[in-house]
């Protein structure tokens, strides 16, 4: 997460949309930004201790899992092949690594 200190807010409307206000005119108001190369605890404990080439095939599709929130990952490795996709099987948040 990221810090960031601003002069303005973003109200997120009950229909989705992003709503930019001032608040009380001389204060700042402290806000929380989640930036998409941020990945929840399980996804981040996964890539622990993996070779940057893993890591570079597989987070794209930890960053598209997070982004839908409705699919987890499914991970196949072979001894010459590494793959990752999203799959409607399983639940958002888990990584099923596949080895053959």
């Amino acid at each position: 997460m990221i810090l960031q200190t601003s002069p303005y807010i973003l109200v997120r409307l009950r229909n989705g949309e992003n709503f930019p206000c001032t608040p009380v005119q001389g204060r700042t108001v402290r806000t929380t930004v989640r930036t998409m190369s941020q990945l929840p605890a399980v996804y981040e404990a996964y890539l622990q201790g993996k070779d940057e080439d893993f890591i570079a095939t597989v987070r794209p599709v930890l960053q598209q899992s997070v982004a839908e929130k409705n699919h987890g990952v499914r991970i196949i490795r072979t001894p010459h092949v590494l793959q990752a996709h999203t799959d409607p099987a399983i639940p958002f948040g888990e990584i099923v690594e596949v080895t053959d």
